[in-house]
């Protein structure tokens, strides 16, 4: 693929089963206009509610925007917010076959207290731990059941650390992509970021790596390419991308690094800009973009995002007039 061949059409239709944590997203929105006398905290004017898919549902959003024909397998709660959860997928047109219903396990929400654009602070409710024998059982043979019909072209694991991605899961649905020849994707992670041996694409962001390898890990290339060889000794992996937030990104490719910066922007609000990296860069790999192409095209989906109040996708107005501004200038 080339860019002027993205830019026109686009990633071609892409098979993509994404795996793992997926969560609510609910925004509380209203106005501050004074100080509560109780406690030094505003009051918030409440106005409106809103739902949104997020977590691994998020990433789901960004690549059908991009072009992808997305699978999700995961887990809610038997709550209301699992079926709100559910009836909002249907709704984007995603099929919900692979969402097992958990009973005794809360569906992950995040509620986010908004005054207009500006985030006043989150409340999540979750339970966490990582999902019993039986529910890994159900998972296994829905992803074993997507394999066999409608094979994917790539496996995205989205990993929040809300239990989903147990150890054993990740480890076998690892092996049978690499029998199948399917380029396997994560995003990791602290709780299991070393349990993906033998992923293709490693995307940690900068912090992670350095909590991981119990090292403070700098943004000069010498010291990211030391950092990413040792993600490769411990990993088995083939890429390495390192996010490193307003330093821009690093790409480790065999013998091709490069260290793209971030063009200056006016940030709004940075959640869910890893989720549109992840997107971007699971596409841009699997199509053979360069590694240098597709750390630019990692930030520009990140900075689109960073200019979005609230967890929203790339919208794909603003991703079609970003790459032709800067490649085609």
């Amino acid at each position: 693929m080339t860019i002027d061949e993205l830019i026109k059409d686009g990633f071609p239709t892409t098979r993509v089963l994404l795996i793992g944590d997926i969560m609510l997203d609910r925004y509380l929105i209203g106005e501050v206009q004074r100080i509560s006398p109780e406690a030094p905290v505003p009051v918030l004017k409440y106005r409106r509610n809103v739902l949104r898919p997020g977590g691994m549902a998020n990433v789901a959003l960004n690549l059908k925007a991009l072009g992808a024909n997305v699978i999700p397998i995961s887990i809610v709660g038997q709550d209301a917010h699992g079926d709100a959860l559910l009836r909002i997928l249907q709704e984007e047109g995603f099929d919900t076959e692979g969402i097992v219903s958990v009973p005794n396990r809360r569906t992950t929400v995040k509620t986010r207290v908004m005054a207009g654009s500006q985030q006043l602070m989150r409340v999540d409710e979750e339970d966490d731990e990582d999902i019993c024998e039986s529910t890994e059982r159900v998972l296994l043979e829905k992803f074993y059941n997507e394999i066999s019909g409608r094979k994917p072209d790539i496996i995205v694991f989205q990993d929040y650390d809300k239990g989903v991605l147990a150890p054993s899961l990740i480890q076998k649905v690892i092996d049978k992509a690499r029998a199948e020849s399917i380029l396997t994707v994560v995003d990791p992670k602290n709780r299991h970021f070393f349990d993906f041996a033998g992923i293709d694409l490693f995307k940690p962001n900068l912090k992670e790596v350095s909590e991981a390898l119990h090292r403070k890990c700098n943004t000069d290339l010498q010291d990211l390419q030391n950092c990413s060889q040792a993600l490769f000794e411990k990993l088995n992996c083939k890429h390495c991308l390192i996010t490193l937030s307003e330093k821009g990104v690093f790409v480790s490719s065999g013998d091709k690094v490069h260290l793209e910066p971030v063009e200056p922007r006016e940030v709004v609000d940075v959640c869910g800009a890893g989720d549109a990296v992840l997107s971007v860069v699971s596409l841009a790999f699997f199509h053979g973009l360069e590694p240098q192409v597709v750390a630019k095209l990692a930030n520009i989906a990140g900075g689109i995002v960073c200019g979005i109040a609230g967890v929203s996708p790339i919208p794909k107005s603003n991703w079609k007039e970003e790459l032709t501004a800067r490649f085609c200038p």
